[in-house]
């Protein structure tokens, strides 16, 4: 069984891809039904003024690192606090992850000038320069 700190990371990352508007571009139709169950099931859950602050955060900006840490932390305290919400939590993750749902998902912030950033995914690459 995955961790808390684990589960709460692998949850906001799928919810991250429902917060950008693109579940079905981004990982199918099929996958992007359970993601969306996933959301709801969390939304239903944090009920907290601050945790469904950190929710409304991280949808109105799904790749800032500050609001998904804090999104994180909030589903870590429910998961704790709910071994029934970490076993829905934990079987839905799951479901997504069996049908492909976190193939590759990467991000990079990136600012300044003449900046470089390679994100590789898969195995056997080769990067030359």
């Amino acid at each position: 069984m995955m961790g808390v700190g684990e589960l709460a990371t692998a949850a906001a990352t799928f919810l991250g891809v429902k917060a950008a508007g693109k579940v079905a571009e981004t990982v199918g139709t099929e996958v992007g039904n359970r993601v969306i169950k996933l959301y709801d099931t969390v939304k239903a859950k944090l009920t907290g003024p601050t945790a469904k602050e950190a929710l409304a955060d991280f949808e109105a900006k799904p790749d800032d690192v500050r609001r998904k840490g804090a999104l994180e932390l909030q589903l870590e305290k429910a998961i704790e606090a709910d071994p029934d919400f970490r076993e829905t939590l934990a079987e839905l993750v799951e479901e997504i992850r069996a049908k492909g749902g976190d193939a590759i998902v990467q991000t990079a912030n990136v600012t300044g000038g003449r900046n470089v950033t390679t994100q590789i995914a898969g195995s056997g690459n080769v990067v030359r320069r």
